[in-house]
């Protein structure tokens, strides 16, 4: 018997379910389930992006702004996760060079680089030089450009960190059970598989129905939350999410629509409620804190080498404030020092606050039910995609973009005509290829461990040297 039809002749049993981007250890999640990202839902605004992204597997490089906002992502994954280690300390600057926790003799929390969250993304930055234009300065202008969006956070709310909050966990990945609204069970589907040497993944459009098998899964959402802290005045619980927006005040426009934040909280709220996470505490909402992806630059000079009080320089007040320190007053006239003063409180009152946006918010019981009711709406429409997508690629006839039945199944929604859309998938959508599909690479699937793959993927590892 070939080793082929003994995969596919094995009985699936699920020891572990291994979600892409999450670690196996996942809190809530059961050994045998299909998951759901926001990520994934995101993708079915236009089913034909699904169709490549999610049913082909295909990816793509990420963005200069993606890559932006991991890596301040990261940094701030390490500045929370000094105030989770010291909830009563305040980070200074240093902390952003230096890790302040082993005082730079290497611990968990700087991956035992003795580095500060900028200078340890910085150093991972710097191996990938290429992925920066010479033009735009290379990888050291976006390790600037990183470094004082952080200094300007710490100024902005280092403080009100160790005052205001405790930060109980960060990279927090959890799972939580879609139900039914009309019975409230956990919803279950037929999921198809193909077999392979440690256990099962989910199959895609690239694999022959031959090869596939359906198992009865139950269907679970996942979720890795930046951070959850607990307030100092109420004792409850929020969740944190972090991100990076050319316009932080606006990005959070229309924030009761958004898909993530409800279903993050919902998370949270059910392992609580179940006893899983969070000790008893109250889940009260979350903190939407926002950062600039703009490069925070020096003020500008003069040809007389004496600063410019130009009030159009986008210039944050507490540069401005380091800059003139260390000028020399005896150069400049005394009307010339009153128009730096006027320009310092100008930046103070209009640069400032549009660097830097934080919001506090909740859902109440209601909107939580009627994300439910979506969510459910949505599993039941990707359990019929999964099984349908099944072998579309290998349909006769050439490229499958020019199959009715895909086009039927999975039709093209142009969002990327919107002002400021954008998909990954334009060239290929527009006119499928072989030469088209090279820049992309495949996505990892959803898979299942048996029982003898998890045992070992749960013995401990050898400690590895740093690679730093």
């Amino acid at each position: 018997m070939s080793k082929r039809v003994q995969r596919q002749r094995q009985r699936f049993r699920a020891g572990a379910t291994v979600a892409p981007r999450y670690e196996r250890d996942v809190l809530g999640l059961p050994p045998g389930a299909m998951v759901l990202t926001n990520s994934e839902r995101r993708s079915t605004w236009c089913p034909r992006r699904w169709w490549y992204e999610a049913g082909g597997a295909l990816t793509t490089e990420p963005s200069a702004a993606m890559r932006f906002g991991s890596a301040y992502h990261r940094v701030m994954e390490a500045v929370l996760g000094f105030y989770r280690l010291h909830p009563d300390d305040v980070l200074p600057e240093e902390g952003l060079e230096r890790c302040l926790h082993c005082g730079g003799t290497g611990c968990d929390l700087c991956e035992g680089s003795g580095l500060g969250g900028v200078e340890l993304v910085a150093h991972h930055l710097r191996m990938r030089p290429d992925d920066y234009s010479a033009e735009d300065g290379g990888v050291e202008a976006e390790v600037d450009r990183l470094r004082r969006a952080m200094q300007g956070w710490l100024r902005t709310y280092g403080e009100s960190m160790a005052t205001e909050y405790r930060v109980l966990a960060t990279e927090l990945a959890v799972a939580a059970p879609i139900t039914s609204p009309r019975t409230g069970e956990t919803y279950r589907s037929r999921v198809p598989v193909v077999a392979t040497d440690t256990g099962w993944r989910l199959a895609n459009a690239s694999d022959e129905r031959a090869d596939v098998q359906e198992v009865v899964l139950p269907w679970w959402q996942v979720a890795r939350l930046d951070a959850v802290v607990e307030s100092r005045s109420s004792g409850n619980l929020w969740l944190w999410e972090t991100k990076t927006s050319a316009s932080p005040a606006t990005y959070g426009e229309n924030l009761g629509l958004d898909t993530q934040l409800p279903g993050y909280i919902r998370a949270l709220w059910w392992l609580a409620a179940t006893g899983q996470w969070g000790d008893g505490r109250t889940v009260e909402g979350y903190v939407w804190d926002v950062g600039s992806s703009s490069h925070q630059r020096e003020p500008k000079r003069l040809a007389s080498g004496k600063l410019s009080t130009d009030k159009r320089q986008r210039v944050p007040s507490w540069t401005m404030d380091a800059v003139m320190a260390t000028e020399d007053a005896a150069l400049y006239k005394p009307a010339e020092l009153e128009a730096l003063r006027e320009l310092r409180q100008h930046l103070r009152e209009t640069v400032d606050g549009s660097l830097y946006h934080r919001e506090w918010g909740f859902y109440t019981p209601e909107q939580l039910r009627r994300y439910e009711v979506e969510l459910y709406a949505e599993a039941v429409k990707l359990a019929a995609w999964r099984r349908a997508v099944v072998g579309t690629a290998c349909a006769p006839g050439g490229t499958v973009s020019d199959d009715e039945a895909v086009a039927a199944q999975w039709p093209r929604v142009p969002l990327c005509r919107q002002p400021g859309g954008h998909c990954p998938f334009t060239g290929i959508c527009l006119q499928d290829s072989a030469e088209g599909r090279a820049s992309f690479t495949k996505k990892p699937a959803v898979s299942w461990l048996h029982t003898t793959a998890t045992k070992v993927a749960k013995q401990p590892k050898k400690e590895a040297e740093c690679p730093f």
